[in-house]
């Protein structure tokens, strides 16, 4: 997971995002008596919460729904992720039975689909503010 945590859509996104926190809330902290790290820890981190949450989300889901890179690295049938687990499943035709194969995606998604619905909030107000200049 350790390569994913970095990508260049968190870059943008979160960039999007900083440009739009206005810079009245950052000038009235230094005026306040703060340094440039407590304005970053108390201010912007608290306003950015929906942002972080969004790019958390998209981060998981990637690396959830990642093939590849845990082909090549996981050498154990135990530590294999479930997109894994589901391709051994086939037989070597890469045919399965199709009600089997159906029934393990939809038990495979239900996690994904609940992380969702647990933040939608926050993942609606992150897109929603990323993209918007100050107002």
């Amino acid at each position: 997971m350790a390569p994913s945590l970095i990508s260049s859509f968190g870059v943008f996104l979160l960039t999007q995002f900083f440009q739009s926190i206005p810079v009245e809330l950052v000038d009235a902290a230094r005026i306040d008596g703060l340094d440039e790290f407590r304005i970053v820890l108390q201010i912007v981190i608290p306003l950015s919460r929906p942002a972080l949450v969004t790019l958390s989300i998209f981060t998981w889901l990637g690396t959830w729904n990642d093939f590849f890179w845990p082909l090549l690295v996981v050498m154990s049938e135990e530590m294999r992720p479930i997109s894994i687990g589901l391709k051994s499943f086939y037989d070597e035709e890469g045919i399965g039975s199709f009600g089997h194969v159906l029934a393990r995606n939809t038990m495979a998604i239900v996690f994904p689909l609940a992380i969702f619905l647990l933040f939608q909030r926050y993942f609606v107000q992150g897109i929603g503010l990323s993209g918007r200049k100050g107002v």
